[in-house]
């Protein structure tokens, strides 16, 4: 340190050393919390044109956390869930299952040409990810992907707690309103078109 010279003349800044702008609280948070490694459907799953509570409806999903029968048998949870099958077809209830294998979810996948890789995914997460390669255009395919999930997960609610089974039509009918919906949350114009294809697919 004797043989550090100060320059007094120039103005003193702190600046970031591994990326960003400025120092600040979120710019700590992300030193302190990163471990080296971005998980794959992150960025697909934090879009703003996703509503928050779909959002993390997605994180539990792609994480297996959603309360299906097979987590609740897990949990000890027998008084809501004495058995952990699914009630619309031979099989355990879990999120891959739900979303990407039964009943409902065969017939929204098949409008999209998505059925046959959908019961081969081991997982949500390979499914997202793999459809890439098999659509014509992938422009918010994780948007549209997001609004059937959600739309699988709230048919299979209706059904294990009111008693009603949702015809094909009115899943791929609640699906559309739910992308329709969800593209006036986008600000710029290309989103929107990105999403207009999307939306005539499930509509047809």
């Amino acid at each position: 340190m004797d043989h550090v010279n100060l320059d007094l003349s120039s103005s003193d800044a702190r600046v970031p050393t591994l990326g960003g702008n400025s120092l600040c609280t979120s710019y700590f948070y992300k030193l302190l919390t990163f471990r080296g490694v971005l998980w794959a459907p992150a960025s697909s799953i934090w879009d703003h044109i996703i509503p928050l509570k779909s959002r993390i409806f997605l994180w539990l999903a792609f994480w297996g956390r959603l309360n299906t029968k097979a987590n609740m048998v897990r949990k000890g949870w027998s008084a809501v869930a004495p058995s952990a099958g699914c009630d619309a077809c031979p099989a355990e209830e879990t999120a891959d299952h739900l979303i990407l294998r039964c009943r409902p979810a065969d017939a929204m996948w098949s409008r999209l040409s998505l059925a046959t890789l959908a019961c081969a995914s081991p997982n949500i997460q390979q499914f997202v990810c793999q459809a890439k390669d098999h659509l014509q255009s992938t422009a918010k395919w994780h948007v549209a992907f997001a609004a059937c999930a959600v739309t699988l997960w709230q048919a299979r609610n209706d059904r294990v707690f009111n008693d009603k089974c949702w015809p094909e039509s009115y899943i791929r009918f609640h699906a559309t309103n739910l992308l329709s919906l969800w593209s006036n949350r986008a600000t710029k114009q290309p989103d929107k078109d990105d999403l207009a294809p999307w939306i005539t697919i499930l509509s047809n």
